[in-house]
């Protein structure tokens, strides 16, 4: 089915289907979580994933008719959730916060599996190789790239000036390219992306 996950000010998330507008869940205060910030479906649309302003996420089993059941509650970031990807299987995800932390965890149980720091600013983006080896997160300055079987970051590559610099950045979906939105100080109101 065709729907829109969507979040709002005040805590409340909603899910609408897209062909008949009519609206299929609509939360009520979550304060545990504070605003929500990311919300994705996993591939199999079987999960939705919410993650919010207090370093909460929530799990949710989904089903053909709209209806969402709390799976887990995690606590796995100390601040504000600013990214998050989930893996091609719908087992993981890699998520990034404001305190320039991305962590690695297991989907349903919300167990951590890896930490990747040293990062200057906060995780403006996070991604999953489709073959769920690699893990991949940028500040918007360094790119850190993790390898899952090894248990370590393989490489570091710098790709911008500086990490305030990079206001919003995306993978594409088989993480070969990055696209980072640069504000230039000599011209404050120019955007360009790379």
């Amino acid at each position: 089915r065709d729907c829109l996950l969507s979040r709002g000010l005040g805590d409340v998330y909603k899910r609408q289907d897209l062909n008949s507008g009519q609206k299929l869940i609509d939360s009520e205060r979550m304060d545990h979580m504070g605003d929500i910030f990311v919300c994705e479906f996993s591939k199999n649309s079987e999960y939705v994933v919410l993650g919010g302003y207090k370093g909460v996420f929530e799990v949710y089993l989904t089903d053909s008719k709209g209806k969402l059941e709390l799976k887990g509650q995690h606590k796995l970031h100390s601040s504000e959730i600013t990214a998050l990807a989930l893996s091609a299987d719908s087992k993981f995800a890699f998520s990034g916060e404001r305190d320039k932390v991305a962590r690695y965890w297991e989907l349903e149980t919300g167990q951590p599996i890896a930490t990747i720091d040293g990062f200057e600013g906060k995780i403006k983006t996070t991604h999953i190789s489709p073959s769920g080896d690699q893990l991949m997160a940028t500040d918007g300055k360094t790119l850190k790239v993790y390898s899952v079987s090894q248990k370590k970051v393989i490489a570091t590559f710098e790709v911008a000036r500086s990490h305030v610099s990079g206001q919003a950045a995306a993978f594409s979906p088989d993480g070969s390219k990055l696209a980072l939105s640069l504000i230039h100080i000599s011209e404050p109101t120019r955007q360009e992306a790379i």
